[in-house]
């Protein structure tokens, strides 16, 4: 995993494990939360997820309620977290992006967790960056999220020798 390899470089015994599932969405994540937690037992969560609900159409109240349940399970464990935004296309429509704006900024003020940008900010519609579905990053564009990301991490100070 090149997040965990970027991370090593200064902190070797850093371990990252994925627990999304391609295609899945907040609920989805929702539903696995506290069994990936059990197993894991993870030092820090990045809770990247709504790209899924948005390409879905659900509701940005809908994504907010499932990201709201899994930040209070991340309060009551204690475990450090960085919720990662999600932008909505234009196509939604201008609402549609506003409230789900707000939610994450929202949930980010209201659960005192960083909000990191949308994780494919440097990545999407970018040439040699994204497969050819223009939805999903590539190998290069995945090294650059995971760069970024892993900076992020590491500037954070969550991360301990």
């Amino acid at each position: 995993m090149q997040m965990e390899l970027l991370l090593k470089e200064k902190y070797p015994d850093a371990r990252v494990v994925n627990g999304g599932v391609s295609g899945d969405t907040t609920a989805g994540g929702r539903s696995r939360l506290e069994w990936t937690l059990d197993k894991h037992r993870p030092g820090l969560v990045i809770l990247a997820l709504g790209g899924n609900d948005v390409l879905r159409g659900i509701p940005p109240a809908v994504t907010r309620d499932n990201l709201t349940a899994m930040l209070e399970v991340l309060k009551q464990r204690n475990i450090p977290t960085i919720l990662s935004a999600v932008q909505a296309p234009q196509s939604h429509g201008a609402a549609y992006g506003q409230q789900l704006d707000a939610a994450y900024k929202g949930l980010a003020e209201r659960y005192a967790v960083p909000l990191y940008p949308f994780l494919l900010a440097d990545v999407f519609g970018q040439t040699g960056m994204m497969q050819q579905d223009g939805i999903h990053p590539n190998a290069q564009g995945a090294g650059r999220i995971a760069k970024r990301l892993a900076e992020y991490v590491i500037a954070s100070g969550y991360l301990r020798r």
